[in-house]
């Protein structure tokens, strides 16, 4: 279904409000600036379509501004950013993906991300969820264990001159205790249990988000939570199918 001009029109107008001057230079007027807001309609109808299941009845403004001043195209091959808007999960090849934009969206809205936070992500893939991250919280880790994927994810985001992400070639199932404890940890690919070296970077109160569950079928992005005594609860969110986290994954 298309909109009206003068309902696109009024949508960019919206979401450009309060955007930094750089952001709304690229975006409003280039050639993906209505697939943009097509795309946050369609998030936005994803949310309303499995509250029952999530919980989320609507999506938090923050949330649809930081996905909106990320230019996703930039994070897919040319032959494929005809469709980068699309709220689909991308397939860039066997090793590496780019999630829909409902799900990192609705990862970001669980999770209860907070200005001042400290987040890892780990299994950094193109970059693009950092890049995400990088208006929402203080300060962004990702780790990734295939080199290939930090240094991609480096040039993305020093294209667009992301200075709070900071990346680095690792094991994804150790994270990085350099640099915690954390707020937020987001793991990127599925285990069937929860890592107990991820959990000891979180901190309490602090929120990590998973997709728990067999690599061979869908899983559930789960929510968990560590309350002051270190003790952990957790709930599934949604059904999603992510890559398992192998040990070539791990350095």
């Amino acid at each position: 279904m298309k909109l009206p001009i003068c309902a696109v029109a009024a949508a960019l107008l919206f979401l450009t409000a309060g955007a930094p001057a750089e952001a709304q230079e690229s975006d409003d007027f280039d050639a993906y600036a209505v697939a943009r807001t097509l795309m946050l309609r369609d998030i936005e109808v994803s949310t309303m379509k499995t509250a029952r299941f999530t919980g989320t009845e609507f999506m938090d403004g923050k949330v649809l501004r930081a996905i909106r001043l990320v230019p996703r195209h930039l994070f897919l091959p040319e032959d494929m950013r005809e469709s980068a808007y699309d709220n689909a999960r991308q397939e860039i090849r066997d090793d590496l993906n780019l999630e829909s934009p409902f799900v990192v969206a609705l990862i970001n809205q669980v999770a209860a991300i907070q200005p001042g936070d400290r987040v890892l992500v780990a299994a950094t893939g193109t970059g693009y969820h950092p890049a995400v991250l990088s208006s929402m919280a203080a300060e962004v880790y990702a780790v990734d264990g295939i080199e290939a994927h930090t240094a991609q994810a480096r040039r993305h985001l020093e294209r667009l001159e992301i200075a709070n992400v900071e990346t680095r070639t690792g094991d994804s199932y150790r994270g990085w205790p350099e640099k915690g404890p954390f707020d937020v940890i987001i793991l990127k690919q599925s285990l069937d249990h929860v890592p107990k070296g991820l959990v000891a970077q979180l901190k309490p109160g602090g929120r990590m988000v998973m997709p728990l569950g067999p690599a061979d079928t869908v899983q559930r992005v789960t929510l968990i939570e560590k309350n002051a005594q270190g003790e952990l609860n957790g709930r599934h969110v949604l059904e999603a199918y992510f890559p398992p986290l192998l040990p070539g994954d791990r350095t």
